[in-house]
């Protein structure tokens, strides 16, 4: 899956270290988002893993933790590559450790658990493939559907004043 990054400045992989650095100081996730889409801009190598272990080479306070969540069917993770159907989900976070009791479940057990998630950990993005909304799989749509439609029956308009159908 290519990932459209046209909209981001070009920028060098310093540049895009040194706004990793200014959202870690002013802890803010979407500026932290933008400056690593930057950096896989300027190196369309780099991976999830690589900048979590940069950022603690660095001292950062920015923590990619690859969370076990659902997504749609309209949706896949995709890695910083491209690559589609990752297992993980890309959180941003100003801790290492569980922020709120709800994301227990989600949560890598320890450092090394998560470090083995971010080579499988992408973010959700759009498949671009309608879902049936017949049977709810993915590559068509209702009136392409094979199976059995349901809920096909229409109304019948009654006339109140003739009680006639139509």
């Amino acid at each position: 899956m290519n990932i459209d990054r046209s909209s981001l400045p070009d920028c060098s992989e310093d540049d895009a270290w040194a706004m990793l650095k200014d959202a870690s100081d002013d802890f803010d996730a979407a500026d932290a988002r933008e400056a690593i889409n930057i950096l896989a801009k300027a190196n369309p190598n780099v991976t999830y893993l690589q900048v979590e272990k940069e950022l603690r080479k660095r001292g950062l306070k920015i923590f990619l933790i690859g969370l076990k969540k659902e997504v749609a069917k309209a949706f896949t993770n995709v890695a910083l590559d491209g690559a589609k159907d990752r297992e993980f989900t890309l959180g941003i976070f100003k801790a290492p450790a569980c922020p709120r009791p709800v994301l227990m479940p989600t949560w890598p057990k320890d450092a090394a658990d998560n470090l083995a998630r971010l080579e499988n950990t992408g973010v959700p993005l759009e498949r671009g493939v309608p879902i049936c909304t017949n049977c709810g799989e993915l590559g068509h749509v209702r009136k392409n559907c094979t199976q059995e439609q349901e809920g096909t029956d229409r109304v019948k308009i009654h006339c109140v004043l003739c009680e006639e159908d139509g």
